[in-house]
């Protein structure tokens, strides 16, 4: 086959202004999605009998704005309208999963999520005539979603790793993404308490089963969190989430720290 497409959804955010150390600092996740007109496999080949085509999307919401270029022409009569998927599953899904209580610090700030046709380059496709791909963006305004738990907020590339884990036996078949920051308050000698952990991996279940979209034959499709990686051409549905008690380290969320040294001489 060829031509074969997914979704690729991001969630973006930074930090409330109080922190001033981390002013310049963002942190961001993605979930890669399969969409199917028809029924989803566990491990299946990806569609190519859809295609993003030309459209004007400009919405203003009660919480967040939705801009874009494209929405998703299907088999025969069949479509997909990426800004209705972000307004009515994703974006809910995600504010209720930073505002967990007791996990997110308060200090961790919600701002964008963004949706990708993605080809089989790993690259967005662009909806003709326009040259190059682009997202549909959610941006969210007014007072914007934090995180659900007050405290210390842990150093942010300090994070926990949330892995997925599908019926493809291998690498291909596994996949993570880095959360956003917790609070010391989560933290149970040096790693994550067993408190925590079992919170963070409801939260990060709930999470996949909310962005997810349709039953067939109820529905014309199905969109199915999955893990999907070069050549892109395959996917393997996501049935399990997986937490580690230990902290992993994700340094491009230190690259822009505001810092400050202490020089201290040493004599002999």
């Amino acid at each position: 086959m060829a031509n074969e497409k997914h979704l690729y959804l991001t969630v973006g955010g930074g930090y409330v202004s109080t922190l001033t150390q981390l002013a310049n600092e963002t942190w961001q996740f993605g979930i890669r999605c399969s969409l199917v007109f028809g029924q989803t496999d566990p491990v299946g080949t990806l569609p190519s009998n859809w295609n993003p085509v030309s459209a004007s999307i400009n919405r203003t919401e009660t919480d967040w704005n939705i801009t874009g270029n494209w929405t998703v022409a299907g088999p025969g009569l069949d479509s997909f309208a990426p800004d209705d998927w972000l307004n009515d599953q994703a974006a809910p899904a995600i504010e209720a999963f930073i505002a967990t209580s007791g996990l997110f610090s308060t200090g961790v700030q919600l701002r964008e999520a963004k949706v990708y046709p993605i080809g089989t380059d790993g690259k967005a496709v662009p909806a003709p005539p326009y040259a190059g791909g682009s997202p549909v963006t959610l941006t969210w305004t007014g007072t914007l979603p934090i995180g659900g738990a007050s405290g210390e907020i842990m150093p942010p590339q300090n994070t926990m790793v949330l892995s997925h884990r599908t019926n493809q036996i291998g690498r291909k078949g596994r996949g993570r993404i880095f959360a956003p920051p917790l609070t010391t308050g989560a933290v149970d000698d040096g790693q994550i308490s067993s408190a925590s952990r079992a919170a963070l991996s409801a939260a990060h279940v709930t999470l996949l089963e909310d962005v997810a979209y349709g039953t067939y034959p109820t529905q014309d499709l199905e969109v199915r969190p999955a893990v999907i990686g070069a050549p892109w051409t395959t996917y393997a549905t996501i049935n399990t989430s997986v937490v580690d008690s230990a902290f992993d380290t994700q340094r491009r969320r230190r690259r822009a720290l505001i810092t400050a040294a202490t020089t201290a001489a040493v004599s002999y």
